[in-house]
């Protein structure tokens, strides 16, 4: 298996084309996992491009995105409901 994170993204790229991921089988395994007692906190998570996997279903749940910010500012994360800017 691969020893750094350049050799995973090489390895993980090889696997992904040719899955068909399905969005709502995705969201629904993990609303269960959601629903499951964990500790309390955000999931940060991402805003899907268009060949990524949709989790905006669960926007409502503990799910935050990072704001990436313009020069000299630090990222921050918020409610993944909040406001896009």
């Amino acid at each position: 298996m691969p020893d750094d994170k350049a050799a995973w993204r090489r390895w993980a790229r090889t696997r992904r084309f040719g899955l068909v991921a399905d969005d709502g089988a995705v969201v629904a395994h993990l609303e269960t996992f959601f629903d499951a007692p964990r500790p309390p906190g955000w999931i940060v998570t991402y805003w899907p491009l268009s060949h990524e996997i949709d989790l905006r279903a669960l926007a409502a749940g503990p799910l935050a995105l990072t704001r990436t910010p313009t020069s000299g500012h630090e990222l921050t994360v918020h409610p993944a409901d909040a406001e896009l800017e």
